[in-house]
């Protein structure tokens, strides 16, 4: 990824530590491999302050990290209870708020800045590391043998409707989104041209991020 871009989103997207912060209005990316999506099983008369209470405790023993040293960031549909979060180490959090510039209008981790849409997964690859979005609520980034493994996880769970696949060819990464019988796409125009909704924009989804000085 550049280290500022303006694909899917507006404003742009900049990756922590790759440049200076952009001095315009942007969105800084955090490694998603450091912030985690997880999946919170909670009773749905839990809601507010209490459900996130009891959510960030119950993470915070599943990952064994003293309950202090956690920031959680659940991801909420409107009228529904939060049943998925992104967590951090409160620490890392802390440096990379230091990263921030003053035009920095939320901090996200990359997966969350993929182009999404209800059925279609996108998936964008280096050499060493990939980056997923699965639909609005998931996503993830992992090193390539791991992101396979995910992913035939994620298809046994419900197979896509089509695969928007960016970046780096990678033989077994590849191979599993084949083996889901999805087809596959290499650009924006061609998924919408074969008629396949246009990707939802970050923004579109509401105030999801960190503030840079939360």
């Amino acid at each position: 990824m550049k280290s500022a871009r303006r694909t899917w989103d507006h404003p742009a997207l900049w990756r922590l530590g790759t440049t200076a912060p952009p001095r315009e209005p942007h969105v800084a990316l955090a490694p998603g491999a450091d912030l985690p999506l997880l999946p919170l099983t909670l009773p749905d008369k839990l809601k507010g302050i209490a459900r996130d209470r009891v959510g960030r405790r119950l993470l915070a023993e599943r990952l064994a990290v003293p309950l202090d040293g956690l920031e959680v960031m659940p991801l909420a549909r409107k009228g529904r209870p939060w049943t998925r979060a992104i967590v951090a180490d409160a620490d890392r959090l802390a440096d990379w708020r230091k990263q921030l510039g003053p035009q920095c209008q939320a901090l996200l981790p990359d997966y969350m800045a993929l182009p999404c849409a209800p059925g279609v997964w996108t998936v964008e690859a280096t050499e060493d590391m990939v980056i997923a979005r699965l639909g609005p609520d998931d996503g993830f980034t992992a090193e390539p043998g791991l992101a396979a493994l995910m992913l035939s996880e994620a298809a046994a769970a419900g197979k896509p409707t089509a695969v928007l696949r960016l970046g780096t060819a990678l033989p077994d990464l590849d191979a599993q989104l084949a083996a889901t019988g999805a087809p596959v796409f290499a650009d924006l125009a061609a998924l919408t041209r074969a008629g396949h909704p246009a990707p939802l924009r970050w923004s579109r989804r509401g105030s999801w991020g960190w503030k840079p000085g939360a």
